[in-house]
């Protein structure tokens, strides 16, 4: 069983603090760590290199925007969890060149996998392209298995090494990591369908160009600009674009969220993937329904999330972060009051979250909240 026998985090953004973390956990047997950074500690990638390089254990994890410990959020520091057991990890590297290799990478997901695991890690680099063709691939090769884990990087949209390994840090890669124990699951967002759902009639990955057969833009300008509450132009348009997502009609009454980060002059960018001939809605919501959906909802996939569990990870959109605000402890501490657990929970402020859908099927999403208790 993939068991947590220490967990430990510091707000110091120096690399001394976790080396002196990391020295804490081999003093207390563990034989595998997940390591979380945050992006504004500012360290080079060669330190890092020289250090990650220097462990022998079995390391994952990232590079984040933000972390949370139990209901402390972390713009600096590090969080490192300690395994009673040694990890199955395998990073999958060269993402962006793989977009024709469905076969090759499910092969190569079978070989390190081990058919009775059923629960999984999962951290990849946010702006790599074709990430979301590993992450189907993973579905058709593993099946009805449990997944959390979310987009590693940088806020500044620049992308650079952000998952931790044994070889240093990675980019522009996928990494697995094999849970030996059940994971149970909560997924959930609180945005509401405000307009749609309209027709995506022409899109590239995460490109959206027309919607019902024009200019995507013009029909999200219109749909926002309909209640004459708001003005969308170029001034303000990531500041309007961040109340209200786009989303996939998914599995029943199921919505996928889709976060823009970018605007061009004939084109929408989301975080995700926007399958062409999909359903997609603008969605909207405030601080009540998406601090409240936790509450409101409880299962997912039939597995709900016991009363009382060992451990508890939290895999949360850095854009809900900033579009809650002061609100976001509101959402730390209602999870905390449902989710008791034996430790502390940890968590990430993502650029993307990865899980189970309704459906079962692994999905990347945005602007959501994923639990994993185990």
């Amino acid at each position: 069983m993939s068991e947590i026998i220490f967990q430990w985090y510091t707000q110091s953004p120096d690399l001394d603090k976790l080396i002196d973390g990391v020295d804490r956990a081999l003093n207390h047997s563990c034989k595998s760590l997940l390591i979380l950074a945050c992006d504004d500690n500012k360290i080079e990638t060669e330190v890092y290199n020289t250090f990650l390089m220097s462990l022998s254990m079995p390391i994952c994890g990232g590079i984040y925007p933000k972390l949370t410990f139990d209901n402390l959020l972390m713009s600096t520091g590090f969080i490192v969890i300690g395994f009673k057991d040694e990890l199955q990890i395998h990073n999958f590297l060269s993402i962006s060149q793989r977009s024709k290799e469905e076969d090759t990478i499910e092969l190569e997901i079978e070989l390190y996998t081990t058919p009775s695991i059923q629960s999984y890690f999962i951290f990849y680099d946010t702006f790599t392209s074709n990430s979301e063709i590993f992450i189907d691939t993973l579905f058709y090769s593993l099946g009805n298995v449990q997944v959390i884990g979310g987009g590693a990087g940088s806020l500044s949209l620049t992308q650079k090494p952000c998952l931790f390994s044994n070889d240093g840090l990675l980019q522009d890669a996928c990494q697995l990591v094999s849970i030996d124990t059940p994971l149970h699951l909560n997924v959930s967002h609180g945005w509401k369908t405000f307009k749609g759902p309209y027709l995506v009639t022409d899109s590239d990955k995460k490109k959206l160009y027309t919607l019902n057969y024009k200019p995507a833009i013009n029909v999200y300008k219109q749909a926002i600009e309909s209640t004459n509450q708001y003005t969308l132009n170029d001034d303000n348009f990531f500041s309007v674009a961040n109340r209200f997502p786009l989303g996939i009609q998914g599995a029943g009454t199921e919505i996928l969220v889709r976060d823009i980060f970018k605007k061009e002059q004939n084109y929408l960018e989301c975080v995700g993937d926007i399958p062409i001939n999909s359903m997609i809605y603008v969605l909207t919501g405030d601080e009540h329904s998406l601090t409240s959906a936790i509450k409101n909802n409880s299962e997912i996939n039939k597995h709900s999330l016991p009363d009382v569990i060992n451990s508890l990870f939290m895999v949360n959109c850095v854009s809900r972060y900033l579009y809650l605000e002061e609100y976001f402890h509101v959402e730390l501490e209602g999870i905390l009051k449902k989710y008791p657990s034996k430790h502390k929970m940890f968590g990430v402020l993502s650029m993307g979250e990865v899980t189970n859908s309704y459906s079962g099927a692994i999905k990347l999403l945005n602007r959501t909240t994923v639990l994993g208790g185990f």
